[in-house]
């Protein structure tokens, strides 16, 4: 992996930092999947505007990683999953609103990580949902 793999310390950003932003994904359907999605950004410049609705996934991991992103909403999914944890790393303004959850726990657990990781919202969702904070310094 080397040292231009690791978070920290952050890169200076130049002409050739990827800046992904504005991205819709819509209308959709996941058959069958191992797991939902995972998206990893980068710290210098996480991705932003993202959002996905109006689909049905059928998965057997939720999301292992979503980490470096910021106003990230996911609205009006049906998602079946045999797993039902989200895992976040240092995101900002996380909204889930309106997604039918069938898990075998049914009950939906964030486990979000670093001090970046802030305003996650869940409404309208068929499941309770629990969130567990863990602020490590985000520079090691």
């Amino acid at each position: 992996m080397g040292e231009l793999a690791a978070r920290y310390p952050e890169r200076a950003v130049d002409h050739l930092t990827p800046n992904i932003s504005n991205t819709v994904i819509k209308d959709f359907i996941v058959e069958s999947s191992k797991q939902f999605f995972t998206a990893n950004g980068i710290p210098e410049i996480p991705f932003s505007n993202t959002l996905i609705e109006n689909g049905t996934i059928h998965c057997q991991q939720l999301i292992s990683a979503l980490q470096d992103a910021k106003n990230f909403q996911m609205k009006n999914l049906i998602i079946h999953s045999q797993d039902n944890t989200i895992k976040l790393l240092d995101c900002n303004r996380l909204t889930l609103q309106g997604i039918n959850f069938d898990m075998p726990q049914n009950e939906l657990i964030i486990e979000a990580e670093g001090d970046k990781c802030k305003k996650i919202e869940v409404k309208e969702c068929n499941v309770p949902h629990s969130i567990k904070k863990t602020y490590k310094p985000t520079n090691q």
